[in-house]
């Protein structure tokens, strides 16, 4: 069965799915380098849109790797899930999480009209903590269908939903992520000074084993090795914009201008004196 003539979906660049005979449209939101390619560090919208469904119309078995919520605007239906069977109603969403097999399908009698917005991110893990099917707080889910139909194409107005969703439900990202963004954050502002692992340790308080699984866990590197990136990246656009080799050594947190020579040729697989401007 095809979707139904009033499905509609919002932004720029189509991404069509084709799965048991059923065609489904979605735009992505502009900056589509902001997906898949990098995770952002708070909430990345990815694509939105509605649509008014016929009688018994099916989505699914399908994963995904986003997390996807649909709010249901008027009708109803059920969803699937490693839950169980859910039924929804009107003033309800449920969320589909990333790589979980779900299926939902309309009511034979009064099949629903959704809206749905796909975000990834690293807040996004927060939104675990809530049950497949939730109360949707009062004009979400109408704001969302508002926007798609309007069209609108910011995707700021997309993260203020997600983050308003966030602060009705008293749902907050997980305390051991926001401190590896700190850890972060830290390292990018301060990795001209002498920093290692056991400084960072210190100034946070931690012991390396925590803070090597938390940071590990969040950013997919360690410290250690998320400071010699952000040094030799950060070392390569000194060297192009004329530098020494030595002051760019000092100038990123080095005290020896052999030993930042030696990680940059390892790092870039090339001496840092190919990238001086000639």
């Amino acid at each position: 069965m095809l979707c139904s003539p009033l499905h509609f979906a919002c932004i720029l660049c189509y991404n069509v799915v084709i799965m048991e005979n059923k065609i489904r449209v979605n735009k992505h939101l502009a900056l589509k380098t902001l997906l898949y390619e990098q995770k952002d560090f708070g909430l990345t919208p990815i694509f939105f849109g509605f649509e008014q469904c016929v009688s018994n119309q099916k989505w699914g078995p399908y994963s995904r790797d986003y997390y996807l919520i649909h709010f249901c605007i008027k009708g109803q239906g059920s969803l699937n899930d490693k839950f169980g069977t859910h039924q929804i109603k009107e003033g309800q969403f449920f969320i589909l999480r990333p790589n979980e097999v779900a299926t939902y399908t309309a009511d034979p009698i009064n099949p629903w009209k959704y809206a749905w917005i796909a975000f990834n991110g690293q807040e996004a893990s927060a939104f675990n903590s809530l049950n497949s099917v939730c109360n949707s707080p009062k004009g979400l889910g109408e704001t969302l269908l508002d926007y798609a139909q309007r069209e609108v194409y910011s995707s700021y107005a997309y993260k203020a939903l997600l983050y308003n969703l966030m602060y009705q439900l008293n749902i907050q990202p997980q305390i051991e992520e926001n401190t590896a963004l700190k850890i972060k954050r830290y390292v990018d502002l301060n990795y001209m000074q002498q920093l290692s692992v056991n400084t960072i340790s210190d100034y946070f308080g931690f012991d390396r084993s925590y803070l090597y699984r938390i940071f590990k866990n969040y950013t997919g590197k360690s410290v250690k090795d998320y400071l010699t990136m952000v040094r030799l990246n950060k070392a390569k656009a000194f060297l192009q914009n004329g530098y020494s080799v030595s002051d760019t050594a000092f100038m990123v947190g080095y005290t020896d201008p052999f030993n930042f020579s030696k990680a940059f040729k390892k790092f870039f697989r090339k001496a840092p004196i190919s990238e001086k401007k000639r």
